[in-house]
């Protein structure tokens, strides 16, 4: 790394993970949850801790030739299989585990997508953003179609191919393809232990109500962190860094426009799992670019 940033600050979206998982668990248990929840969560967390750290060694150009998008997409729609839950479909269920499709597609699509405009194919690029926004807006699913709205106009943005006017004429467009989700607004009920996680944790002590938030900003400051390093030193790989670092905010903001899932702290290992994957990545990208 240059001396401007630590040698350890690439294992930092890693560390922030940890906290933030390992708090949001806490949380959980000292309110009350079931044991086989926290258990669950604790496991989750585990396992994504091991993914983000095999994932620094996996350039995200491998990703992206890997044509990932495709099976993503198709996990997008395998959501519509499922029962769903009055009229929701978000989920694809395996037994008693519910696996939230948005999180686990949407970074893999953000790759592709950044890929193709690192390489001049800005139509590719808009269709796939195109398709996974109406999968989201179909579901609905406004918070992550925020998320990967703000993902997808930042990875234009940090194209070093296109012309300013163009990035720009191109984020505003991608923005503007998550307008429609929220005109599907859900009726679920918020769940404590996932929505209403930060508020659980100032009611069940100051501390953790104090802490959790730092957890919830620390880890998209982390990943901002490295992206704006790798956009310095690695311009072809910014597309990337700035899309999953963006996301990442962009799942971290949800929460506080709606009743969406809290990342990272609340219950859910699809979040934990999508986040690990955009903080092996951007680790992996910065540790390369030293």
């Amino acid at each position: 790394m240059d001396r401007t940033l630590p040698p350890w600050t690439p294992l930092a979206p890693i560390a922030c993970l940890a906290f933030g998982g390992l708090i949001g668990a806490l949380v959980m248990a000292l309110a009350g949850a079931a044991p086989a929840r926290v258990a669950t969560q604790l496991v989750a967390l585990g396992a994504a801790l091991g993914l983000a750290w095999v994932l620094r060694s996996v350039p995200a150009e491998a990703v992206a030739k890997a044509r990932f998008w495709l099976p993503a997409l198709a996990l997008l729609g395998a959501a519509f299989l499922d029962v769903g839950l009055i009229g929701i479909h978000r989920w694809v269920s395996l037994g008693p585990i519910h696996l939230h499709t948005g999180f686990l597609a949407c970074p893999l699509l953000l790759v592709a997508l950044a890929r193709g405009l690192a390489e001049g194919r800005w139509r590719a690029a808009l269709l796939l953003a195109g398709a996974t926004q109406a999968l989201l807006c179909l579901q609905p699913d406004a918070g992550t179609a925020t998320a990967f709205a703000l993902g997808a106009a930042a990875a234009a943005a940090a194209t070093p191919a296109l012309a300013r006017p163009a990035r720009t004429g191109l984020a505003l467009a991608l923005l503007a393809l998550a307008v429609p989700a929220w005109t599907r607004p859900d009726h679920l009920s918020p769940v404590p232990v996932v929505e209403g996680i930060l508020a659980l944790a100032a009611t069940t002590a100051g501390v953790l109500g104090v802490l959790a938030r730092l957890a919830a900003l620390a880890l998209p400051a982390s990943l901002a962190i490295l992206a704006l390093d790798t956009r310095r030193r690695d311009p072809g790989a910014a597309p990337v860094a700035a899309g999953l670092a963006a996301f990442a905010a962009g799942a971290f903001l949800a929460p506080a426009l709606g009743q969406f899932p809290v990342p990272v702290l609340g219950y859910g290992i699809s979040p934990l799992l999508g986040l690990a994957f955009a903080s092996g990545l951007l680790g992996g990208a910065a540790r390369r670019a030293a």
